[in-house]
């Protein structure tokens, strides 16, 4: 049974922790901002977006697109969370679209991968409206997100998981997936880290569903047709650290290719998602330089 009160409070936190740096940071950046576009007409927050453009798009060329996911322990946080890395992609000659979508536990895997595959199909649809080049579209996550876009390139390229989860793979692919400090169901399951307990308390039902869970295992969903993706971590993450690393020793060993940047705090103590909370610091830059050399390369 799902604990309420420990993801009621999860919920609260996320506001108690990040309102205040949001505000403060509206548009660092100085990019165009187009607000709360509904990517499906259902009235729902869940199902907005953001759109960030560098300051001085005109729609005489279309861009590549980079679709962000925030995190948020699976079961809470909101668009605004990644404002800034979003805003960064976007002055480096990309559409970044920046996403709401439906929280666990209320739904799974199956509700949010349709929701990120959908807002893929709205990228499409509104190619012309917005300046999209939508055979260029690449997705990023971080946490909980770094999950969902390691599933979102098994959706798309695994029938076994797109077939289990019911999911149409975009008709013109993904370019490039990117990962930052990824969360796994492996680690939740079986960390004794009180916040990853505290998200294990909120996820049960989905966990006691045995081929539920099995279909989410990175161990299950990456074969020899997984895609290149980029894992972005540090070894000081206090709460992921552990899992990105054997992450990356297991593609290692099943010769799944994949980008792997591991980040050491020099001016700046380094923890979970730094890029994504402190990109002003020295190291964040150098991570998110790095994510934009490799969205760049994918983009083709």
């Amino acid at each position: 049974m799902v604990d309420s009160k420990t993801l009621e409070n999860m919920r609260q936190r996320q506001h108690i922790m990040n309102d205040e740096t949001i505000n403060a940071h509206v548009n660092d950046y100085g990019v165009l901002m187009q607000s709360d576009i509904p990517y499906m007409d259902d009235g729902s927050e869940y199902h907005l977006l953001d759109v960030y453009s560098p300051a001085d798009y005109k729609k005489d060329k279309k861009l590549p697109v980079v679709i962000v996911i925030h995190g948020g322990g699976y079961s809470s946080g909101y668009k605004e969370l990644d404002r800034r890395i979003a805003q960064f992609v976007a002055t480096n000659g990309f559409h970044a679209v920046n996403i709401n979508y439906t929280l666990m536990p209320e739904v799974g895997f199956e509700t949010e991968l349709k929701e990120v595959f959908t807002v893929a199909d709205w990228i499409s649809t509104h190619s012309e409206e917005y300046g999209f080049d939508d055979t260029r579209v690449s997705v990023m996550g971080d946490s909980s997100a770094g999950h969902y876009v390691m599933m979102v390139a098994a959706a798309q390229n695994n029938p076994d998981t797109y077939g289990y989860f019911n999911i149409s793979p975009y008709k013109n692919g993904f370019r490039g997936y990117v990962s930052i400090c990824p969360a796994t169901f492996e680690i939740i399951k079986t960390s004794d880290n009180e916040i990853n307990a505290e998200v294990r308390s909120v996820l049960s039902d989905w966990f006691e569903d045995e081929e539920y869970y099995k279909h989410c295992l990175y161990t299950e969903y990456m074969n020899k047709n997984y895609p290149r993706i980029m894992i972005v971590t540090t070894p000081t993450d206090s709460i992921l650290a552990s899992e990105s690393i054997a992450l990356h020793k297991y593609m290692v060993k099943n010769n799944i290719d994949h980008v792997y940047k591991s980040y050491e705090g020099v001016k700046n103590k380094l923890d979970h998602v730094f890029n994504v909370l402190f990109p002003e610091y020295e190291e964040s830059k150098q991570a998110n330089a790095d994510i934009i050399a490799y969205l760049k390369e994918c983009s083709k």
